[in-house]
């Protein structure tokens, strides 16, 4: 038997996700999402919705960097300690030049919501 009960599927979703254009400060798709902000080179914000429950949640996220080049490689990270359960802050940097305003960050958020 191969079900899953509906609680677990509950638990183990997405609690939210965004597609967020940082160089062009442009919020390209959402869920649970309220506002973003631009906070820094490198630096954005995310408001949620409808908050989790703690400050402790897990969150995960990806990149892609411009066009088909091997100019640089480009990492997003979720930095706990500035984030709330109510914001979850992101930063961007790349190999070659730091912290950079990445056209396309793509973040997906899970947890208990409160």
């Amino acid at each position: 038997n191969n079900s899953v009960t509906t609680s677990t599927v509950a638990q183990g979703s997405a609690k939210g996700f965004v597609r967020y254009d940082q160089d062009g400060d442009t919020n390209e798709n959402s869920f649970n999402v309220s506002s973003i902000a631009d906070n820094a080179s490198g630096r954005f914000s995310v408001s949620l919705s409808n908050t989790f429950a703690t400050n402790e949640k897990p969150a995960v996220a990806g990149m892609s960097n411009e066009a088909n080049t091997n100019a640089s490689v480009v990492v997003i990270g979720f930095d706990q300690a500035l984030s709330s359960n109510s914001s979850l802050v992101f930063r961007t940097s790349s190999d070659d030049s730091g912290a950079i305003d990445n056209f396309a960050n793509h973040a997906a958020f899970f947890g208990d919501l409160a």
